[in-house]
């Protein structure tokens, strides 16, 4: 037996096989248009902030300043690179098999949610502006997780 989906137009019913000759162009169409939208639009947004003589710029800071503002001068880039690979990371975690079971996906999040800490530790991409509060307050989340949601067997 093959896999595949059925769909049904309400004249006729349908029938494809996965990754078949007949499925080839819809997967090769689908898997443009993601790498498009997840990586491209990211790459053009890093591209064109990238080529600003003054990012600074009261001008620049309106157009782009949902990315910038917040960060210091040298880690523009934050949030258009990092934090969108830490999405993309949980993401491909989450609806992939990565890891094929439910336990080691689950094993997977706060790895990577650890890395996004010490990371964040480790660089301290936000401005000064509030005496490094930021600096402090973003990592507490990953450390409540564990607070909230104390695990039997460690105990």
């Amino acid at each position: 037996m093959s896999l595949g989906f059925y769909w049904d137009n309400g004249q006729t019913e349908h029938f494809r096989i996965c990754w078949g000759p007949d499925h080839f162009l819809l997967a090769l169409l689908a898997c443009v248009g993601l790498v498009v939208w997840c990586a491209g639009v990211p790459v053009l947004l890093f591209l064109r902030l990238y080529r600003l003589p003054d990012r600074q710029s009261p001008e620049n800071f309106r157009r782009y300043g949902y990315f910038i503002q917040g960060y210091e001068p040298v880690f523009w880039w934050w949030d258009i690179i990092v934090k969108r690979a830490d999405i993309g990371l949980m993401n491909v975690i989450t609806y992939t098999n990565l890891a094929n079971d439910e336990k080691a996906k689950l094993l997977l999040f706060p790895f990577l949610s650890g890395t996004q800490l010490a990371l964040c530790a480790w660089c301290r991409p936000f401005t000064n502006s509030q005496a490094e509060i930021l600096d402090f307050v973003e990592p507490e989340p990953d450390f409540q997780c564990c607070e909230f949601f104390p695990s039997d067997d460690v105990r």
